[in-house]
């Protein structure tokens, strides 16, 4: 019985070599890790039925907004941001004419702390090797005509909202600590009076919002609230100075109404800082809107503001022109793409640089562009 047990198994081994030889030789796929490297043995088809997504570095969880409709097709520049970023902040340096753009926003998860520097003339956009304190988005930066420095105020990481104020000094490439403000704030904007030649900045949030003008001195690093007041808390406005009327202007913004519900704003306030006087202009925006980038061109005193967005999710492409003398608002041209939480900075008398945002669909940008007002087109960059 044993002997006839041992010669079932050997038998049953045998038909079971004899059956996998056949699989080898009639179907070799079933067993392609028997084969040699150089085997031509066909891939399954890939699967080439996924959604198209966009070039750029990062997708911001947006829902597909309606905008107003964009009439411009000029195209974006060559040159684009070390990253894709939003909600930063930029300003030129008189000393070294270039522009320096400070923070940032990716995605939820980043924040940025680099500062970079845009020089038009050389074509050229790096990172410059030194940090700010901490990573900051929404934070405000301008220069100083007094100390030929930059400044830049607050901002915000997730959470946290810092009440710094870091100068830096572009000639020696080192950054500063200087003082703080009353309290830790972010969407809000600061810009130089020509006037007084001390820094303004308007409105703001962290847990609450600002109806508070802050007013800092370079000279002797002191913070002063002053006694004039937004009309309403509210914040993410855009100011810029006029040279002309020796005034700030301030654009747009948001606010919340009696329910505690953001409400956009269409309004233009004036502020004379000699005065400490501020007040609603006559002028209106096309529509309500916030997170637009606002600046002066010095030759003309006109005042620019690009882009923005309204309460239901759209973006805008505007560029609109604001006469400080005659009190007048005009649409003058396009973005090449609609787009807000940009900054803008003037680099030379007859252009105005735009750097970054988030696009209609989400999309956080790397781009940079140039306007030339006087022309009321864009250049390809560099031309």
């Amino acid at each position: 019985m044993h002997k006839q047990v041992k010669h079932f198994w050997k038998l049953a081994l045998g038909l079971l070599f004899i059956y996998i030889l056949f699989l080898l030789v009639t179907n070799l796929s079933l067993f392609p890790f028997f084969l040699s490297p150089d085997k031509n043995i066909p891939l399954p088809v890939e699967d080439t039925n996924y959604p198209s997504l966009p070039t750029n570095d990062s997708l911001l969880p947006i829902s597909s907004p309606s905008s107003p409709s964009s009439t411009s097709t000029t195209p974006l520049f060559n040159m684009t941001l070390p990253s894709a970023t939003s909600y930063l902040s930029c300003a030129e340096s008189s000393t070294t004419q270039k522009i320096y753009c400070f923070g940032g926003f990716l995605d939820p998860l980043n924040t940025f702390s680099i500062i970079s520097e845009f020089d038009s003339r050389s074509s050229t956009d790096k990172v410059i090797s030194v940090e700010m304190p901490h990573p900051a988005d929404y934070l405000s930066c301008t220069k100083s005509s007094i100390t030929h420095t930059l400044y830049c105020f607050g901002g915000r990481d997730k959470d946290v909202f810092y009440s710094e104020i870091f100068e830096y000094r572009p000639l020696q490439n080192v950054l500063l600590n200087k003082t703080t403000m009353p309290l830790g704030r972010a969407h809000f904007s600061c810009t130089e009076s020509s006037a007084t030649h001390k820094i303004y900045c308007f409105g703001g949030s962290s847990d609450k919002l600002y109806d508070e003008i802050l007013m800092y001195d370079p000279l002797i690093n002191s913070v002063k609230i002053m006694r004039s007041r937004l009309p309403t808390p509210r914040y993410q406005v855009s100011c810029a100075n006029s040279a002309l009327t020796q005034k700030i202007y301030c654009f747009g913004g948001a606010e919340n109404d009696a329910k505690g519900h953001a409400r956009r704003i269409d309004l233009v306030l004036e502020y004379d800082p000699v005065t400490d006087i501020a007040k609603t202009t006559r002028a209106r925006l096309p529509t309500p809107r916030r997170l637009l980038s606002c600046v002066e061109q010095s030759t003309t005193h006109n005042i620019y503001c690009f882009g923005g967005d309204d309460a239901q999710g759209g973006f805008y492409d505007d560029i609109i022109r604001y006469d400080p003398l005659s009190d007048s608002l005009a649409i003058v041209a396009h973005l090449p793409e609609n787009r807000t939480g940009m900054s803008c900075a003037e680099d030379s008398p007859s252009s105005l640089y735009c750097f970054g945002g988030i696009n209609q669909n989400g999309i956080i940008l790397d781009s940079i562009f140039k306007f030339t007002p006087s022309k009321g087109l864009f250049k390809r960059f560099p031309s």
